[in-house]
């Protein structure tokens, strides 16, 4: 494929995803033109493959998301519920770090008015994980996890490392919620007992829609384009090779970093379509 036949087609997928209503969809175009531009032509067409797949929310959106997420649950599971204790997932290490955790703690104060089903429900929220070992959950109380996205599940199954340590906590009476979930995730979550509210879904970019037979040929195919990105192999097909397709308000490292780290052509080096500045 050639650059200017894939720069239309990158413009198709903007319009179908009304991505060009975006703040900084400016930024996003131009970064899609030069890294297409650089590209080889089967290279151009596994990156438009990914594209067309792939999921932009946007901060704006986050609100409408979340509350969407929180929505899905059934009324009769929280007819008895009279507290709901929020914690976010992070990692013990991460704990004094600012989080979309946090972000989300924010949304849920504002607009707790937009979650009709909980108006008879008290909220608290937990920030620390001596707050966290320190609660005793009662049966008419709930913890619920939150994230906006949640990606190969290490940092959940770090944060569940320290909710195990308080024998109060049982799966039965934890709620995960998020605004995106990775769906082979989502599945150990539930076979972990966990029930999950969220909003999207997502599939893994090459692995969950291509045939079999093409998976590690396109897998290679991405491999030698992230030759010419600095420091992508730690995050070689996304963190834990998620092949992830997904920005949030940052991108994930779980994404596949064409996405969001710079790439380099014949010593010049150009911002992703959706960099991570501090990852530059």
């Amino acid at each position: 494929m050639e650059a200017i036949e894939a720069i239309l087609s990158i413009n198709r997928i903007f319009k179908k995803n009304k991505w060009h209503e975006k703040d900084v969809q400016d930024l996003a175009m131009e970064g899609f033109c030069r890294l297409l531009d650089s590209l080889e032509p089967e290279q151009r067409i596994l990156l438009l493959e990914l594209t067309n797949n792939y999921q932009w929310i946007s901060h704006d959106e986050y609100r409408d998301k979340f509350v969407q997420a929180m929505e899905t649950i059934s009324e009769d599971q929280l007819t008895d519920v009279k507290k709901i204790h929020f914690f976010p997932i992070i990692k013990p290490e991460d704990e004094n770090k600012v989080k979309s955790g946090e972000h989300l703690f924010y949304i849920i104060k504002s607009f707790k008015r937009l979650m009709t089903k909980y108006n008879h429900i008290q909220f608290e929220y937990l920030k620390t994980f001596d707050q966290l070992q320190a609660l005793k959950l009662e049966s008419e109380e709930r913890l619920f996890l939150v994230d906006d996205y949640i990606g190969s599940g290490d940092t959940f199954n770090h944060c569940l490392t320290e909710v195990a340590k308080n024998s109060s906590l049982s799966s039965s009476a934890i709620k995960v919620v998020c605004i995106a979930i990775q769906e082979d995730t989502q599945l150990n979550l539930v076979l972990d007992g966990y029930a999950v509210l969220k909003t999207i879904v997502l599939k893994k970019g090459i692995t969950d829609y291509n045939e079999r037979a093409v998976v590690e040929e396109k897998k290679t195919l991405m491999r030698e384009i992230e030759r010419n990105i600095p420091g992508s192999k730690s995050v070689s097909l996304g963190y834990n090779e998620t092949e992830a397709l997904i920005t949030m308000a940052r991108t994930p490292d779980n994404t596949f970093p064409v996405f969001w780290k710079k790439f380099r052509k014949e010593g010049k080096y150009f911002d992703a379509p959706f960099a991570r500045y501090d990852e530059q």
